[in-house]
């Protein structure tokens, strides 16, 4: 965990001060803790450069208890989310829909997804970019392969998906600062982000509101957000799944309501990509 990293993050208990270690270092960077809060002076533990903010418990049934299994950190990002995804979509799409529910099943559409975020984030920004949700590392590691000095952090709840994202970025020689948390709220002082990415994690909110107006708070003049979501069509198949469908226009309409700009969006498959702008 980078030292500027550490000066962004907002303590979960005062919901105010950065975090600093508890032992004064000189290094740059630091792998284990404690950290604590310059303000209330609360304590958080760092194990191989990760930061515990802590987290609740994970649900009892539904996807969200399955994303917390070791095995399916270990796969998810690289071989099952894109089926997932494609077939909750074909599923949720009436027959008249069906045909572009069914693009999402061709191969090759999470690496449209991919190269759309890649697009999106291409000018140069002053400032972290945040991956919400970022599972095992594969959207960091593509982030820092194609811009080696960009300041990266992800976030995630499921500690076996952040010990995979840790090598994940290890394995290759990359870089990216980690926190576990649970958003919302977002765990970062006001106008310190340069971006944020969300892919996958809408579906896990249960009050997108309270998301929209985290990230207007976080997100600095001219940063960036790209989110997606899937493009339900009705709500039984991700109830069964323990999710929650948001409408594509509910998300547009909430996103400009939170005062973002530039709110656009693209289908690809049976995934809606959205990117917007802070003024």
């Amino acid at each position: 965990m980078q030292r500027r990293t550490l000066d962004v993050v907002r303590c979960p208990t005062c919901l105010a001060g950065s975090l600093v270690p508890v032992e004064a270092v000189s290094d740059r960077t630091v792998s284990f803790g404690p950290v604590h809060c310059v303000g209330c002076h609360a304590r958080f533990p760092v194990a191989e450069g990760v930061v515990d903010l802590g987290a609740p418990p994970a649900p009892k049934a539904g996807l969200g208890k399955l994303v917390q299994a070791p095995w399916l950190a270990r796969g998810w990002e690289r071989y099952l989310r894109q089926p997932f995804n494609s077939a909750l979509a074909l599923a949720a799409a009436p027959l008249t829909g069906a045909a572009a529910a069914v693009k999402g099943l061709r191969p090759g559409q999470q690496e449209r997804e991919l190269i759309a975020v890649l697009a999106a984030l291409a000018k140069p920004v002053d400032g972290p970019i945040v991956d919400l949700g970022c599972g095992s590392g594969q959207l960091l590691a593509a982030l820092s392969r194609e811009h080696k000095d960009r300041w990266l952090v992800g976030v995630d709840s499921a500690a076996s998906m952040l010990d995979e994202a840790v090598g994940t970025m290890r394995e290759y020689a990359l870089t990216a600062d980690f926190l576990r948390a649970a958003v919302p709220p977002l765990p970062f002082l006001d106008r310190s982000l340069a971006g944020v990415v969300a892919l996958g994690l809408l579906s896990f909110i249960r009050d997108p509101v309270v998301l929209f107006a985290e990230l207007a708070r976080t997100i600095k003049p001219r940063g960036l957000l790209v989110l997606d979501t899937i493009a339900w069509h009705r709500k039984a198949p991700q109830t069964r799944a323990g999710l929650t469908a948001h409408p594509v226009d509910a998300v547009a309409t909430g996103l400009t309501e939170h005062g973002f700009i530039r709110v656009e969006s693209q289908a690809l498959g049976g995934i809606q990509l959205f990117t917007a702008e802070r003024p």
